[in-house]
């Protein structure tokens, strides 16, 4: 599979989104009970706002079956940013409601990349290459425990707020930089 990954432009190109989305994205999730210490909550309050993104992921994944795009690499990479500008939005928050409602949407903006990515792998990759490129994309999704380490790393010497911005603002970067060298995921069907 990995011998064949440079002749298929589509799938190198969603798997740089998908490793992007966990290594400096979805790292932020293990953070939550720590900014919900800045707005001086409880346990039950705690908990409600780490399910805002699950709740928002649920309405978004909703949205686009109902929706059924008919570019769906748009949706898919275009859900990517919209979740990487929230939750640096959701980071810079002082106020414990809109925190919240800024996570639901974090969580509906990430169900565009969510909700689509393993249908794109498959739909750019043949039959008999199926299997193996979903193994890519497994290990792609695995970069997520180091994003983590590197998040948690970098909050040590920033703070939650700074790390987390940080951290998306990277990707939005190299998101950019990816959508420049492989833009044809944008119109993966």
């Amino acid at each position: 599979a990995i011998r064949a990954l440079p002749e298929n432009r589509r799938l190198i190109g969603l798997l740089g989104v998908t490793f992007a989305m966990n290594f400096l994205f979805f790292s932020y999730m293990p953070l939550v009970p720590v900014f919900a210490r800045r707005y001086d909550v409880g346990p039950m309050l705690t908990g409600v706002l780490a399910s805002g993104s699950g709740i928002g992921m649920m309405l978004g994944s909703l949205a686009v079956a109902r929706l059924n795009p008919q570019r769906r690499g748009l949706v898919y990479v275009g859900g990517s940013f919209t979740a990487m500008i929230g939750v640096i939005a959701f980071a810079a928050m002082h106020v414990y409601p809109l925190a919240l409602a800024m996570l639901v949407l974090v969580g509906a903006s990430s169900a565009g990349f969510g909700s689509t990515q393993s249908a794109l792998v498959m739909s750019v990759t043949s039959q008999e290459m199926r299997g193996r490129a979903m193994g890519l994309l497994s290990m792609t999704i695995g970069a997520l425990p180091f994003g983590m380490l590197l998040l948690g790393l970098v909050t040590e010497r920033t703070g939650p707020a700074t790390a987390v911005m940080i951290s998306s603002g990277t990707g939005i970067v190299f998101l950019v930089i990816w959508l420049i060298r492989y833009p044809e995921i944008l119109d993966i069907r």
